[in-house]
């Protein structure tokens, strides 16, 4: 049987640990990036419901292009009819981040 010196198998398993660290840094990495992405998903949601309201002048959850023209927004103007799926001249919040989720 071969010998194995004190220093090889130090060596091994001081190897086999290192290895152990950084799979589990790996994993614990990928799971904060996932984290992160949801938590920045959460706040831009929040945001776009607060830009939304803010040009809601008459706050009844829709923008019209009255209102739309009064923001002086002017691609959300020239973009109006695109983003107006149903064609109903007006603009829900669901049709504005369908039409932003699309264009990414």
């Amino acid at each position: 049987m071969r010998n194995l010196s004190l220093t090889k198998v130090s060596l091994f398993v001081a190897t086999a640990i290192t290895a152990s660290f950084i799979v589990n840094a790996n994993e614990k990495i990928e799971a904060d990036v996932v984290k992160a992405k949801q938590a920045t998903t959460e706040v831009a949601k929040k945001s776009d419901a607060v830009a939304f309201s803010s040009l809601d002048a008459n706050k009844d959850g829709e923008l019209s292009l009255a209102e739309v023209k009064a923001s002086n927004n002017q691609l959300l103007a020239r973009t109006f009819s695109d983003i107006d799926r149903n064609a109903d001249n007006l603009l829900s919040q669901k049709e504005l981040e369908s039409y932003v989720a699309s264009a990414k």
